[in-house]
C-alpha cells in the first residue's frame, strides 16, 4: 500500500512515499481482518471526511467567490462572507474606523459629492499593495475591507499560514509584511514618514503594535458541529485585533506623559510638562485640521475650565517625537478644596468643531499635595 507521509526535520516538513504492509486485526464483529492506517494518516483523512461534511450539511460547496475580483459591474467579495469563519475578525472590523472609512460623515463633509479617486483610493481601496492601490468599484459600503488587505494574486495574504486540516481557499504566510508600517504607508504615508524618521537612530513600536491589540485565538471560529470539529485541530496564534480605533487602540506605555512640577507654597500656579514618547507628531494625519489641548477639569462635577485650556500641538506645529512642552496653568478662582482636578490631555478636530473632544491621556491631581512646605 502506498502512503503519503509527512515527516518532521528540523524545522522543515518534508513529503515522502513509502510502501507499507497492510496492518491487520481482529474486527469487533470476529468476522476477520481489517485495514488500519498509521495515525497521521488517520487524521488527515478524518479531517477530509469532516470538511466534506461540513459542505454537505452547511451547504459550504464553494469558496471561489472570496478570492476572485469580478469583472465590473458583479459583486465581489463580502466582509460579511469572510466573517462567516473568520468571526471574532470581523466583529472586530465592523466596530473599526476601517468599516466605516467611506460612510462615515467626516469622509462624507470633507470628500465632497461624490469623493474624488484620491480619496476613494484609500477610503474604499480595492488593494493596497502590489499595484491594487485603486478605488473599489463592489461593495462600496465597506470602507478598508478584508480584501484590501488580505487578497493578492487570488490568495489570501496573512501574518499567519494555515494550521487546519483542510483550507477552503489558496493562504500566503508574510509574517514580516503584516507585521511591518509598510503595510500602512499608501494610505498614512505622512505618519509613516515621521516613524520612519523617529526610529533611524533608536528602535520604537510599529503601528500595529500600538493600534492592533495582542488576541490569542485559532484564525478561524466554529459556528456548528462541524465546523468546531475542524477548528479543534488549529493551532492557537498570537493575532492582532482588527478593531482599529483610536480611541480603543492597545495604546503604548509611556507614550505620552503629563508632569506637574513640585509647586511652591502660596503660589497659584501649576505648571505642566507634556512630552511626546510617540514615534511619530502629535498630532499626525494628512488630513483635516487637528489641535490637541491641555485643559483643566475641576470638581465631582467635572467642569471642564475652557478658560484654563493650553494648546500643546497643531498640524502646523505639532510636537516632534521625544519633544515637550510645558505650560503655566493657573489655579486662582480654582476652589481647590473642592478637588478633585484632573489634567485632560484631548484631540480636537477643528474641520469639525461640533465633534467631542478625544481624550489621550488623563492625569489626577491633588492640589494640596503638589504645594511644597
Amino acid at each position: 500500500m502506498r502512503v503519503l507521509l509527512k515527516r518532521q526535520e528540523g524545522a522543515a516538513a518534508q513529503d515522502t512515499e513509502q510502501i507499507l504492509p497492510p496492518q491487520t486485526g481482529a474486527h469487533p464483529s470476529g468476522g476477520g481482518n481489517v485495514l488500519s492506517l498509521p495515525g497521521s494518516c488517520s487524521i488527515k483523512w478524518f479531517g477530509y471526511l469532516v470538511f466534506f461534511a461540513t459542505a454537505l450539511f452547511a451547504g459550504c460547496t464553494s469558496f471561489d467567490q472570496l478570492t476572485r475580483i469580478p469583472p465590473s459591474g458583479e459583486a465581489g467579495p463580502t466582509a460579511g462572507a469572510c466573517g462567516s469563519c473568520h468571526i471574532q475578525q470581523h466583529l472586530e472590523w465592523q466596530r473599526s474606523v476601517h468599516a466605516q472609512a467611506s460612510t462615515s460623515r467626516t469622509f462624507l463633509e470633507a470628500a465632497g459629492d461624490p469623493p474624488g479617486e484620491d480619496c476613494l483610493q484609500c477610503h474604499r481601496p480595492l488593494g493596497v499593495r502590489d499595484g491594487q492601490w485603486v478605488s473599489r468599484a463592489f461593495n462600496r459600503e465597506e470602507g478598508i475591507t478584508c480584501i484590501s488587505c488580505h487578497l493578492v494574486d487570488g490568495a489570501m495574504h496573512g501574518p499567519h499560514g494555515s494550521t487546519a486540516l483542510v483550507s477552503p481557499h489558496p493562504i500566503r504566510e508574510e509574517r514580516t509584511a503584516f507585521a511591518s508600517p509598510a503595510l500602512c504607508a499608501p494610505c498614512h504615508g505622512e505618519t509613516h514618514e515621521q516613524w520612519q524618521q523617529a526610529t533611524a537612530h533608536q528602535p520604537a513600536p510599529t503601528c500595529q503594535e500600538c493600534h492592533q491589540a495582542r488576541v490569542q485565538r485559532t484564525v478561524t471560529q466554529g459556528t456548528n458541529l462541524f465546523s468546531n470539529l475542524l477548528v479543534a485541530f488549529e493551532k492557537k496564534e498570537t493575532t492582532r485585533s482588527h478593531d482599529i480605533n483610536l480611541e480603543r487602540m492597545a495604546r503604548f506605555p509611556g507614550g505620552l506623559t503629563l508632569t506637574v512640577s513640585p509647586r511652591p507654597p502660596g503660589s497659584s500656579v501649576l505648571e505642566v510638562t507634556v512630552r511626546n514618547n510617540l514615534p511619530h507628531d502629535l498630532p499626525t494625519g494628512t488630513y483635516g485640521s487637528k489641535e490637541i489641548r491641555l485643559i483643566l477639569v475641576a470638581g465631582r462635577e467635572e467642569r471642564r475650565l475652557s478658560e484654563r485650556s493650553f494648546v500643546i500641538g497643531t498640524d502646523q506645529q505639532a510636537l516632534a517625537p521625544g519633544g515637550a512642552k510645558t505650560v503655566r496653568i493657573s489655579l486662582v478662582g480654582v476652589d481647590l478644596q473642592a478637588a478633585p482636578l484632573r489634567l485632560d490631555l484631548e484631540r480636537h478636530s477643528e474641520s469639525f468643531p461640533d465633534r467631542n473632544p478625544m481624550t489621550l491621556a488623563s492625569l489626577p491631581i491633588d492640589a494640596a499635595a503638589e504645594a511644597q512646605p
